[in-house]
């Protein structure tokens, strides 16, 4: 089986061994992040808040659990079952494309975490996610953009991980302003090839994009702990912004 870079997530997102790979990612950590983020912006409580490619729903859970109305969506229906499970009067999700509009007017806050992001190769299809985003606050509501710092990228050797008796060899490569990992996967004598790919996008283009929008940048943090951004240091580009 073979996947071709186009369109990649919308096989690998739905397949168990994107589930298996990934397995390990922290709910205590999700839990954290969110408690300080939610803190370091004064989201009110009666606040209705947008996760936008949410996965198996660990940040959309941890949020309801502060007390929060909370929407999750994402193109993956195998991550949106097992989210639904966890359904409440204040919890729910959906299966979505994230470049679909959803909902108007509605939501005093939306995330986008995880670099869950800079799949496309049109940037008129980047733009649709973010028009979607805009469309869908309320008039001063916020935008948290959660992305990997192009400047920080490190490319590893070469790794095999062994997860339930599945072999996964991992390789990364910066390629046409992207960050590309070839996935090879050996299961009971079976071999699947897939790949992940993201646009590698500097602080200064994203802050473009979103003005496009209506967006307006507000606050920009460099890691999980909320730390100030450093365009050679940081991990991550976490974004703030606010509907114009």
């Amino acid at each position: 089986m073979k996947t071709e870079l186009i369109e990649w997530y919308k096989e690998w997102f739905d397949t168990k061994y994107y589930h298996i790979l990934y397995n390990n990612r922290s709910n205590k950590e999700a839990e954290n992040f969110i408690s300080n983020l939610i803190l370091k912006l004064a989201i009110p409580e009666h606040a209705c808040i947008w996760d936008l490619a949410c996965g198996k729903g660990r940040h959309s859970i941890a949020l309801n659990n502060l007390g929060f109305s909370v929407c999750g969506t994402d193109l993956s229906r195998e991550s949106i079952q097992f989210a639904s499970s966890y359904e409440n009067d204040r919890l729910s999700f959906f299966e979505l494309d994230m470049r679909s509009p959803f909902r108007v007017n509605y939501f005093d806050l939306v995330m986008n975490l995880f670099t869950s992001f800079g799949y496309f190769d049109k940037k008129t299809d980047d733009l649709k996610v973010l028009q979607s985003v805009s469309n869908s606050l309320k008039k001063n509501g916020l935008f948290v953009f959660d992305y990997l710092n192009p400047n920080c990228i490190h490319i590893d050797q070469e790794k095999v991980i062994l997860k339930e008796q599945v072999k996964f060899t991992i390789k990364k490569e910066k390629k046409d302003n992207k960050i590309i990992k070839h996935i090879h996967i050996e299961d009971k004598g079976e071999h699947y090839d897939f790949n992940e790919s993201v646009r590698l996008f500097q602080p200064g283009e994203i802050v473009e994009m979103a003005e496009l929008t209506q967006l307006k940048k507000i606050m920009l943090f460099g890691d999980y702990e909320l730390n100030t951004f450093d365009a050679n240091t940081s991990p991550r580009m976490i974004f703030v912004f606010e509907k114009q």
